[in-house]
């Protein structure tokens, strides 16, 4: 994962710094290959869309962001609360530091043991896919829920997919370089309405949806 996301940071860094003539590639296990817009971590506040500027409306308090990549949601986050984005792609928090976000550190978050629980943890971007299997969901979201306050939540955004389970694998290219596969698991409504149902303790609300995608709100039971 390491790897991967050290490629991807590294696209982000040289765009940044002006070098926008290689493109950054997802190759998929269907044969698929596109072009990733880079650009889109680059994005200010007033450029969010509808669905991301709803995640951000209902996040208060202190405030995790898990997979900060460039820092683009840190400005509007800070309008809610007191805010720290943690990723583990250090090419992604010299971006981020660049853009003035001193709040943003290197970081992953299955190993982060901050002196404070938090009342809002978000993932944007389908970031809880990167735990790859139902399982590996299960550890992520138990790490993050013992980040939380009682009565704490987690918000994201994930992709609406056909079915309530979901597994792709890809890689990525930048460069002439080619990672390792990284595997993505996804949830839709209905897939994340019944892992709440398993893991019990919390309650999941869909906030809104696209085509696409769509927001959820998980809020942690005193008793978790």
């Amino acid at each position: 994962m390491h790897e991967q996301m050290k490629l991807f940071g590294q696209a982000m860094l040289d765009y940044s710094r002006g070098q926008t003539g290689e493109a950054f590639w997802v190759n998929n296990i269907q044969g698929e290959r596109f072009a990733y817009p880079i650009e889109r971590y680059l994005r200010s506040a007033a450029e969010l869309d509808s669905l991301e500027q709803l995640v951000v409306e209902q996040a208060y308090g202190n405030i995790l962001d898990v997979g900060c990549a460039t820092g683009y949601y840190i400005p509007a986050l800070m309008n809610k609360g007191k805010v720290i984005g943690i990723d583990i792609a250090e090419p992604m928090i010299q971006v981020a530091r660049q853009r003035g976000l001193t709040n943003c550190v290197v970081q992953d978050v299955m190993t982060y043991a901050p002196d404070k629980l938090f009342d809002t943890i978000t993932y944007f971007e389908y970031t809880f896919g990167f735990a790859g299997s139902w399982d590996g969901l299960i550890r992520a979201f138990k790490k993050t829920m013992n980040l939380l306050k009682p009565g704490g939540q987690i918000l994201g955004i994930w992709e609406n997919t056909d079915t309530p389970e979901q597994i792709s694998q890809a890689y990525f290219e930048y460069k002439g370089v080619k990672t390792q596969p990284i595997t993505w698991f996804n949830l839709n409504q209905a897939g994340i309405t019944s892992f709440c149902q398993e893991i019990g303790e919390c309650e999941v609300t869909i906030l809104g949806q696209t085509d696409d995608e769509y927001a959820y709100k998980i809020v942690k039971s005193s008793r978790f």
